[in-house]
C-alpha cells in the first residue's frame, strides 16, 4: 500500500547490532527488526530512508550502516534510498572522526542508490564531482 501511494519507510538504528544491544537488553534485536523492514520495503518496492540513532563515530558503526544500506539495494535495478546522518556533535570534527565520517560518506554515495536527479540538482552534481566514485 505504501508504494502505491508514494510513501516511503524511515527507520533509525542503522548502526546498531544485535550482539552489542543484547548486552544491555537481552530481548533487544534492532538489527533483526531493521533487516525485516528493509526486506519488506525491497519486496514491495517502497523507498527507504535510513538514519543512525546514536553518535557512534567508529569504523564498526560506519561499516554496519553500509551493510544495512547494501542489504536494501542489492539486486534492485533502481533502488530508492536516502540516509540522514543525525545527532552530529563537535566530536565529528576531530581528526580521526572526520576521516572516518568522510570515508563513510564516500562509500555510501558510491553505492548509486540514492533518490534524486543529479541533472537537476546542483548540490548533487557538486557532491558527485567531489566524491569521485
Amino acid at each position: 500500500m505504501f508504494g502505491r501511494y508514494g510513501f516511503s519507510l524511515c527507520c533509525a538504528c542503522f548502526e546498531m547490532q544485535d550482539v552489542v544491544e543484547e548486552e544491555v537488553n537481552p530481548s533487544s534485536r534492532p538489527e533483526g527488526f531493521l533487516k525485516q523492514l528493509l526486506m519488506a520495503a525491497k519486496i514491495c518496492d517502497v523507498p527507504f530512508e535510513g538514519q543512525n540513532c546514536s553518535v557512534k563515530l567508529n569504523d564498526e558503526s560506519f561499516q554496519q550502516m553500509l551493510r544495512m544500506a547494501q542489504l536494501y539495494s542489492d539486486g534492485l535495478e533502481t533502488p530508492s534510498f536516502s540516509f540522514n546522518f543525525v545527532r552530529l556533535d563537535k566530536h565529528l570534527f576531530e581528526s580521526g572522526n572526520w576521516a572516518g565520517f568522510a570515508s563513510f560518506v564516500r562509500k555510501i554515495s558510491c553505492m548509486n542508490m540514492f533518490r534524486g536527479n543529479a541533472a537537476t540538482s546542483s548540490s548533487a552534481a557538486f557532491a558527485g564531482a567531489v566524491l569521485e566514485c
